[in-house]
């Protein structure tokens, strides 16, 4: 016996369309755009985004976290990524 796929849902345009426009925004290099350059594009599309207003936060004074005795800080392993055997030389 063979696993056998079974349709979960009806439809799934809408996700779709969401990861359709994520990949082309990213394409478009919308992830660097600065914030000049995002309210340039509001302005020519016509659009009005208005922020809304900070309210100050207090400044508390912090004081650095002390270390705990005995416990060793140790580095982190760095991950290893897998690759197939049809990808390596």
């Amino acid at each position: 016996s063979h696993p056998e796929w079974q349709k979960m849902r009806e439809r799934n345009e809408a996700l779709d369309c969401r990861v359709y426009a994520r990949a082309a925004a990213w394409i478009m290099g919308a992830d660097r755009w600065d914030e000049a350059t995002w309210r340039r594009l509001e302005e020519q599309a016509g659009v009005e985004t208005r922020l809304a207003p900070q309210l100050p936060t207090p400044i508390e004074p912090t004081t650095p976290a002390a270390p705990k005795a005995g416990t060793p800080t140790t580095p982190r392993r760095k991950r290893r990524a897998y690759t197939p055997n049809f990808m390596r030389d």
